[in-house]
Order: structure tokens, then C-alpha cells, then sequence
């Protein structure tokens, strides 16, 4: 999702151990260098819990 020169992206993962593992993941990494190298500045990351959701369909 972007909005103006910001851009969101969110990953849903069932355990903190799948997170970890992804964050070791040797082809996640080179991604993230190409990613700092090409495209990003700057850029941060929120590992949170979803308490609630909510769905609207019509």
C-alpha cells in the first residue's frame, strides 16, 4: 500500500519463531541489501500483535 512517497507493507505470521526464522532466511537478507541499495533510505519495521479485527463486506 503507498500513500504519497510512503510506502506500507504488512506480513502476517502465526508464531514469533516463524518471524525469526524468516528474518534469518539467507535469500531475505540479499533482498533486503538490493532493497537498501536501490530503493530505501531509510525505512522502519513494527512487529505487533493484532488484538482485534473487524470486517466489513456488502
Amino acid at each position: 500500500m503507498t500513500e504519497g512517497d510512503q510506502e506500507i507493507a504488512i506480513s502476517y505470521w502465526d508464531t514469533e519463531a516463524d518471524i525469526q526464522n524468516w528474518h534469518r532466511d539467507s535469500q531475505h537478507a540479499l533482498a533486503q541489501q538490493f532493497g537498501r541499495e536501490k530503493w530505501y533510505a531509510s525505512y522502519t519495521v513494527q512487529v505487533v500483535e493484532v488484538k482485534r479485527q473487524y470486517s466489513f463486506n456488502e
